[in-house]
């Protein structure tokens, strides 16, 4: 089955979800075609035990726009000290591990299996799934990974070994991201932790509208590239002036 019949196919899906959680199906595997004609019809995979993986389009769905990540007084003075780097797609592989070893509310564990690391890890060799680091005296203390599709960005998950590092991950994606000529982040699902950063609902019909309106071949995202954080990035941050060394490598 080709590319475009698969996102039909999910598409028509999505627009008959449960008006619940929005559970599509399950399926035993997560193949990587099937992963992208996901993303370009609105729908993500959620594994759960025994290897069996979710499909899901919510009836809301908890965006940003790029650009719009809010920042009160007391994070904005914590990453003003902290003195984090920004990377961007530096160590992809070592960002989705420490994801995985994340505490979880209620001792949940981690959705992110053997199969997920592999399908991700491929889609990142392709140049569709991203990540950004945080690093603090050399050290990488947090960071997300996501998949770029025309002008979204849907986020996949994240992880922090200090304070503020998952925030700093988040804001310095929502900076990139505006800089670069992207819309929207896709949060899936609503958490504390993204709505203090100005996450909100968006209906299920909406969300569908933005990503049937994106096209592989348009936009920024969807493209075979591997993402770098400059110095004009940084520049941007709004945390500030700041000891922030770029590191840009010569993808």
């Amino acid at each position: 089955m080709d590319q475009v019949t698969l996102t039909e196919l999910f598409r028509e899906q999505a627009e008959q979800a449960s008006e619940s959680d929005g559970l599509l199906f399950v399926s035993r595997d997560l193949p990587v075609d099937a992963v992208m004609a996901a993303y370009a019809a609105g729908v993500f995979p959620w594994p759960a035990e025994d290897d069996v993986v979710g499909w899901f389009c919510p009836p809301e769905r908890y965006v940003i726009p790029a650009g719009g990540v809010r920042i009160n007084r007391s994070t904005r003075k914590a990453l003003r000290s902290a003195g984090f780097e920004i990377r961007l797609d530096t160590c992809f592989d070592e960002v989705v591990d420490c994801c995985a070893r994340a505490q979880r509310p209620q001792g949940s564990g981690t959705w992110i299996t053997g199969a997920v690391r592999a399908t991700y890890a491929a889609l990142h060799s392709a140049g569709y799934a991203h990540s950004v680091e945080v690093y603090q005296h050399g050290t990488l203390v947090g960071g997300l990974y996501g998949v770029a599709y025309g002008a979204l960005f849907f986020g996949e998950s994240m992880f922090h070994a200090v304070p503020n590092a998952a925030k700093a991950a988040v804001i310095a994606l929502s900076v990139w991201l505006e800089r670069h000529g992207f819309a929207l982040i896709d949060c899936q699902v609503e958490t504390p932790h993204m709505l203090a950063l100005g996450a909100r609902p968006m209906p299920r019909a909406t969300f569908l509208e933005r990503v049937k309106a994106q096209s592989p071949t348009q936009g920024p995202g969807w493209q075979s590239t591997r993402w770098a954080f400059n110095e004009a990035d940084a520049d941007a941050l709004p945390w500030g002036p700041h000891p922030t060394r770029v590191f840009a490598p010569g993808f």
